[in-house]
């Protein structure tokens, strides 16, 4: 975060706060107070403001966490109509809109302000490749990007972008990894095709050269 300390997601453990300063180490899951999670398998953690976040919970779905009071409010199959319990991606577009990524039942878009949920699966549009979602990203014009398990796709359109699933035949690999390398440059890091940076306004892709990548099967995009 902005202080220097570090969120750590955890397969089973729920979060880890490591604080720098002093150095501490706390631990948050299902039976931590006043902070807790209904589930201790976190695949995304998203910071709101100062003491609120959204983690993203592998069966649990979505919790609103406070750090000061705990934990405000829980989005599951079960009290709301988000689309699945479990959630692989968040990505928070503003304070009226947030994307939720689930593992094979599509993507939720949620407004707090009215609670209400927009649900995508590949039965009800053509913009999404597959109901299994691997990444999501916002780019400096604000349209959403998605990496599912059958490829590439916009789900939301902004300006001249249209919303559609790439059918291109080597973006029909699975999509781990997005990243924005500059306004109107997006690369992917695909599982079996490498890496590929899409130019937004030519519409065009272009395959990183395999020997400069060790491996086709790329998990991970950074910018330094």
């Amino acid at each position: 975060n902005n202080s220097g300390n570090y969120w750590l997601g955890t397969f089973g453990g729920g979060l880890n706060f490591l604080e720098m300063k002093i150095p501490s180490f706390s631990h948050i899951s299902t039976d931590s107070f006043p902070a807790s999670l209904n589930n201790p398998i976190v695949f995304n953690i998203n910071r709101l403001n100062k003491d609120e976040f959204l983690i993203g919970t592998y069966g649990g779905g979505v919790n609103k966490l406070n750090m000061k009071i705990g934990k405000e409010q829980v989005f599951t199959t079960n009290n709301s109509n988000i689309v699945s319990n479990y959630i692989t991606e968040i990505v928070i577009e503003n304070d009226s809109t947030y994307w939720f990524g689930s593992d094979g039942k599509g993507i939720s878009k949620y407004n707090p302000i009215n609670n209400v949920f927009t649900n995508y699966d590949v039965s009800n549009t053509k913009k999404l490749a597959s109901n299994f979602v691997k990444c999501m990203m916002m780019d400096s014009y604000k349209n959403i990007w998605v990496g599912t398990l059958k490829g590439f796709c916009n789900i939301q359109n902004v300006g001249n972008v249209e919303g559609k699933f790439y059918s291109d035949s080597f973006l029909n690999v699975s999509t781990r990894a997005l990243l924005e390398l500059e306004p109107g440059k997006i690369l992917l890091g695909t599982h079996g095709e490498g890496v590929i940076i899409h130019d937004i306004q030519k519409n065009s892709f272009e395959k990183i050269a395999n020997p400069l990548v060790s491996n086709k099967q790329v998990t991970e995009l950074y910018l330094d």
